[in-house]
């Protein structure tokens, strides 16, 4: 599999770092928020904005995001191969 960055961007409204990851044979996408801006209480709404967003390392991230996405798809592939089921792309939009 070939997980690559297909969009990057830091959403001012929401708060948040927003990527797109997209697999180059499938056409299969993963989403990943990073919120940034603040938590708020539950029940009183106060605002705590984060304090330790620049210590983030979104390079490292993305690695450990890929790496995960790759062993979920060994892994579905390894079960369909052990019960000798079809392997489809049946979610894929064209």
């Amino acid at each position: 599999m070939s997980w690559s960055l297909k969009s990057d961007e830091v959403d001012l409204s929401l708060k948040r770092h927003y990527m797109v990851l997209e697999e180059s044979q499938t056409g299969e996408q993963h989403h990943v928020a990073i919120y940034l801006g603040h938590d708020s209480c539950p029940l009183c709404g106060h605002v705590k904005p984060k304090t330790e967003t620049g210590e983030l390392d979104m390079q490292a991230i993305l690695r450990q995001e890929i790496a995960a996405l790759e062993a979920s798809a060994a892994q579905t592939t390894a079960h369909a191969r052990k019960h000798n089921v079809k392997m489809a792309l049946t979610g894929r939009k064209n």
